[in-house]
């Protein structure tokens, strides 16, 4: 059987040593069941890359006793909330902005029904399940949380949120007979479909919401920024054509203090079309 070795720090292995006694575990042992979690998670992952835009992030392996600590108490004091509203008749409770969210617009005054006596049982059953250190339950704890989206994609999300708002506004001050050459630049959203975009698409729905680019989901709002297509690829394209001339423009905007400078010829929105 192979060996693998680990160099750490003497703090680190003498923290490495308290858990696994804790555990009742040789240290060997204990380090053989991390790796062997760490590479079933991680193949996971992979496995269902393809899922979906609800694919879960990867459980941790193990939780210290300060997490599961604080997991329980926070689990304890929701079963004491739905104790109160046991107590006080309710049997529903209003939808969250996240969960009343459809299409991208609000929907309000909506109610969630809620039986009080089987969640706070609930979380009182996941509390205990945390102090006994159930391992095997600690997946109940991530099941609504998704892979980080990195700072690459987020920043790709706001280029093209930045991209579309500049073209839009040069098309829409085109004449019409123009115009209809260029509907193609205007922003349709991302593909629902992907689970890549459609976490774009999640995140540009956050950021239009916080008032900027107002005006670019023009085209898409309709259909909840869902372009049915395909889109990330060709944004990535145009992306390249547009930022040199971007640049430009903005050299050009702060030299003259004219907002004519950031507005795109027909040469070059015929050239961004292209890409």
């Amino acid at each position: 059987m192979p060996t693998l070795a680990v160099r750490v720090p003497d703090p680190l292995f003498e923290e490495f040593q308290a858990v696994a006694a804790a555990r009742d575990q040789k240290p060997s042992d204990f380090l053989r069941d991390l790796v062997r979690e760490a590479v079933r998670s991680d193949q996971t992952d992979r496995d269902d890359d393809e899922v979906g835009p609800s694919d879960q992030a990867r459980v941790p392996p193990t939780l210290s006793t300060f997490q599961r600590q604080q997991l329980a108490l926070q689990h304890e004091l929701a079963a004491l909330q739905y104790d109160a509203l046991a107590a006080a008749g309710v049997t529903s409770v209003p939808v969250g902005a996240d969960d009343a969210a459809e299409d991208g617009d609000l929907v309000v005054d909506r109610q969630w029904p809620v039986d009080p006596v089987q969640e706070a049982s609930e979380h009182r059953w996941r509390a205990r399940a945390l102090r006994l250190g159930w391992v095997v339950e600690y997946q109940r704890e991530f099941v609504a949380i998704e892979p980080e989206l990195p700072r690459s994609e987020t920043s790709f999300v706001i280029d093209v949120l930045e991209m579309f708002f500049w073209l839009h506004a040069s098309v829409t001050r085109l004449p019409e007979d123009q115009a209809g050459r260029f509907t193609r630049l205007l922003f349709p959203g991302f593909d629902h479909n992907s689970a890549r975009e459609s976490r774009l698409a999640e995140y540009a729905r956050w950021v239009l919401s916080q008032g900027k680019w107002a005006g670019v989901d023009q085209y898409a709002r309709g259909e909840g920024l869902n372009s049915h297509l395909p889109q990330a690829a060709r944004y990535e394209r145009m992306l390249r054509v547009f930022g040199p001339m971007w640049q430009a423009k903005r050299a050009e905007g702060a030299a003259r203090d004219a907002d004519d400078a950031y507005r795109f010829s027909l040469t070059e929105l015929e050239q961004i079309l292209a890409a």
